[in-house]
């Protein structure tokens, strides 16, 4: 018989390297969005007790008397996925790009918690600073990647299959690059 044995750290960053592949991949939604959100909150519960949660599961970033409807309205679809009990004939309405927030919120949680991004991390954190520029405040990062976007031989925000190739091509990386990376 095989085993594992994994930490908790071990789980959630193979369950979001594995999202951020299914993501780049065009994958079913639902099943990446399910495994985004199962490594999401894993990650949200270890920086908790090591006390930095989160924005989006962190009690403490919402108004008083306003976290089970804000709770409810983030995990909507994460519990609609995962369970039937509460409404067996139910029906959603859902927002892939939900998944894309959950995984750049992850990616800092597991960044915190190790102090280094994974290869997919740090390629996914590439493209979204890239195609969703506005959520940044300014900053040396943001100037960079906006000065250097255009040298790229591929437009990113439109080319999945050119991010595929860079989820494969870690082992290419630089030594600097890949000496800081969380493997």
């Amino acid at each position: 018989m095989i085993t594992e044995k994994l930490t908790k750290v071990d789980a959630a960053r193979r369950q979001l390297d594995e999202a951020i592949r299914m993501f780049f991949e065009k994958r079913d939604t639902v099943a990446t969005h399910t495994v985004a959100s199962a490594g999401a909150q894993v990650l949200a519960d270890l920086g908790k007790v090591r006390g930095f949660a989160g924005w989006s599961r962190n009690p403490a970033m919402i108004k008083p008397g306003r976290w089970k409807e804000w709770r409810a309205a983030f995990t909507k679809f994460e519990t609609f996925f995962k369970h039937a009990d509460q409404d067996p004939n139910g029906t959603c309405d859902f927002r892939p790009v939900t998944t894309i927030f959950t995984i750049v919120e992850s990616i800092e949680l597991l960044r915190l918690l190790t102090g280094k991004y994974t290869w997919p991390g740090l390629v996914f954190s590439l493209w979204f600073s890239i195609v969703h520029p506005e959520y940044f405040l300014e900053s040396e990062l943001k100037r960079l990647v906006s000065e250097r976007a255009h040298l790229l031989p591929f437009d990113l925000s439109e080319d999945f299959s050119t991010m595929g190739e860079l989820l494969n091509m870690q082992r290419a990386a630089p030594a600097a690059i890949r000496d800081n990376l969380l493997i």
